[in-house]
């Protein structure tokens, strides 16, 4: 009796197990599956009251993966280097011997409870770790960094943006204020692009857009990861905010059904900007002044030659005649692969056992993440891994096998 009572509660805990599979099968695999075939996870990275970063908590992200880290203004009015400066650097994990590999400023006169943003990337993140070329180790054995924050301010979040690839995504927060950039336009004087405090977020920025002509468009220089090309691209996401224009008459103004044009061509081309390569009408409905709004342009119908550049001069803008807007986020997205199988859509079986992953097949490679998107167990050519170290929970892994990605799902109950 007490047997078939422990084979009673065995079948009925996998049952639940499996109704917990079921049910989160659609919603996590198709977020996995899009998050896999991008190649890029966002997730946060965890410091501790010294403001030191560990380089394990976040040597295992994409190189190019975008670091935002926030600082908040805690103080002010500091008597020591003057009103709402907070400086700060960056250095290989306690050496405060070594020169700063970064040194940084809160934004001046920053009111308390302000938060100030700084980007890096990740392979930025890994050379501050580093000493003369190589990880600097410190007296506890640990590799990494310690951001100093002194006079007034303090670490906020460290966030690792997913959407963010560098040369491929335009977020202005790396520049001056009041850098500017170079416009298309019938005459050079059509139009100014200049980089400024973002409207509603402070310590941000974002590019605002002013234009006294039709067609005029931004020209940014645009580098794709290495190996993809815009035939690899699908489309183009980017925010807009629409400033009110001043005296402004129209019954369709700026911000009331325009097409949103867009320029693409090789590095130093001459463009016709009465031509654009790119256009979406309408694209602008009927919208609302003074807030972010998300639009997408598809890139399709972009010529043989166009589709095999990785790096290439693009301009965005509207066709209008009386403009003044903000531009922030613009992001060319990969398009989603259908190489990504999900579970039984493939001949590899997964399961566990003993604090074991088993796997049907010797593979080429195996990473485990967790439900954050961070890799916390890689290894290579298996047929088994040992997950004794990994606590109780559901994970994800990723086998590569055959020249094929496969994105599997396991529980580990004990």
């Amino acid at each position: 009796m007490l047997r078939l009572y422990y084979r009673h509660r065995k079948i009925y805990s996998l049952l639940i197990i499996n109704l917990i599979v079921i049910i989160m099968k659609k919603s996590l695999i198709l977020s996995l599956s899009l998050l896999m075939s991008m190649g890029i996870f966002a997730g946060n990275i965890s410091f501790d009251q010294y403001g030191n970063v560990l380089l394990s908590d976040y040597e295992n992200y994409a190189d190019n993966q975008v670091v935002k880290v926030t600082l908040i203004v805690n103080n002010s009015s500091n008597p020591d280097v003057g009103t709402g400066w907070g400086i700060g650097t960056i250095k290989p994990i306690n050496n405060n011997d070594a020169d700063a590999a970064y040194n940084f400023t809160c934004q001046a006169a920053s009111a308390t409870g302000e938060e100030n943003v700084y980007e890096f990337t990740i392979a930025q993140f890994k050379d501050f770790a580093k000493l003369n070329g190589e990880y600097y180790v410190d007296s506890y054995g640990q590799k990494g960094i310690t951001i100093n924050v002194y006079n007034g301010a303090s670490i906020s979040s460290i966030v690792v943006q997913s959407a963010a690839v560098a040369g491929a995504t335009f977020n202005f927060e790396s520049d001056e204020i009041g850098t500017t950039y170079p416009t298309y336009g019938y005459y050079s004087t059509d139009a100014t692009a200049t980089v400024q405090a973002n409207p509603t977020v402070s310590g941000e920025k974002s590019l605002r857009m002013v234009a006294t002509n039709y067609r005029t468009y931004v020209k940014l220089s645009v580098a794709l990861p290495t190996g993809k090309t815009l035939n690899d691209m699908g489309k183009i996401t980017f925010k807009i905010y629409f400033n009110p224009v001043s005296g402004e008459t129209s019954t369709y103004p700026q911000n009331r059904y325009k097409a949103v044009d867009c320029l693409v061509g090789s590095t130093g081309n001459n463009f016709d900007v009465a031509s654009p390569t790119l256009s979406v009408n309408n694209l602008i409905g009927d919208e609302t002044n003074s807030t972010w709004l998300f639009k997408v342009i598809p890139l399709s119908g972009l010529t043989s030659s166009l589709l095999t550049l990785n790096t290439f001069d693009f301009g965005i803008g509207i066709n209008y005649n009386k403009c003044d807007y903000y531009l922030d986020d613009i992001v060319f997205v990969e398009k989603i692969t259908s190489d990504v199988n999900t579970l039984n859509e493939n001949n590899l079986n997964v399961y566990v056992h003993d604090n074991t992953l088993y796997i049907s097949d010797q593979v080429k490679l195996v990473e485990i993440y967790d439900l954050n998107g961070k890799v916390i167990l890689k290894t290579n050519d298996v047929s088994s891994v040992s997950i004794t170290s990994l606590p109780q929970g559901l994970f994800i892994t990723k086998i590569e096998v055959n020249d094929q990605i496969v994105v599997k799902k396991f529980i580990k109950l004990k």
